[in-house]
């Protein structure tokens, strides 16, 4: 059925932000809804084309017929599109984050989470590689300007002060239902606006990194 493909994509990638980690990358029903939406495409424009030339020989209503089903193909297409693009950034996202928190260094990442090098794709790694080369070419650059900045002399890659606090304590920037901050829960956490909690720091990571809740006590 149409857009069931498209509802798989959008509920993994809500999946991979709630659990804060990159599922590997779906290509088959990536290109399986790419082939849909072509095949969409196509007949919308049949369609339109029969539309536009025998619209003055056509019955009333099977001119409506025709501009009803135009309509709902459209928005299937745009449906898909959507989809594909909510999958991509939301991915895009994560692995920019996880970046950042190893000093947007690509080698301690995947020596520290092994399973990003088969979960990504190729497309994902070469833009990951660039990017830490651009932040990491920007860092050097202003080195002497920033203290909290070391320079590896054995692999010339930048490195920022590793929090060694377990503990952190957060205020709720906004209401958080049924959100998941790591893969052993049993059950969703919800969050109220304005709460202060004390949490291990590595399950509100995310939630800091998006602006969702404020560190009130505990370094960052």
């Amino acid at each position: 059925m149409f857009g069931d493909q498209a509802l798989k994509l959008v509920t993994e990638a809500k999946a991979c932000l709630n659990l804060d980690n990159v599922k590997p990358y779906n290509d088959e029903l990536i290109r399986s809804l790419i082939l849909e939406t072509k095949q969409l495409h196509a007949h919308l424009s049949t369609l339109l084309s029969t539309l536009e030339t025998q619209s003055a020989h056509l019955a009333p209503s099977d001119v409506s017929g025709l501009q009803s089903q135009l309509l709902m193909l459209h928005l299937i297409v745009q449906y898909n599109k959507r989809a594909l693009l909510i999958y991509h950034n939301i991915r895009l996202d994560l692995l920019t984050t996880h970046l950042s928190r190893h000093s947007y260094a690509l080698n301690i990442l995947f020596a520290r989470q092994p399973h990003l090098r088969t979960a990504l794709s190729p497309h994902e790694q070469d833009h990951l590689k660039r990017y830490s080369e651009l932040i990491h070419r920007t860092k050097l650059d202003y080195l002497d300007l920033s203290p909290n900045l070391r320079l590896d002399i054995s692999d010339q890659q930048v490195y920022e002060a590793v929090p060694t606090d377990l503990l952190v304590t957060v205020k709720v920037n906004k209401d958080l239902n049924d959100v998941w901050l790591s893969s052993t829960q049993t059950a969703p956490t919800t969050f109220a606006k304005d709460q202060t909690v004390t949490i291990n720091r590595s399950d509100v990571r995310g939630l800091i990194n998006r602006g969702w809740v404020s560190v009130i006590d505990g370094s960052t």
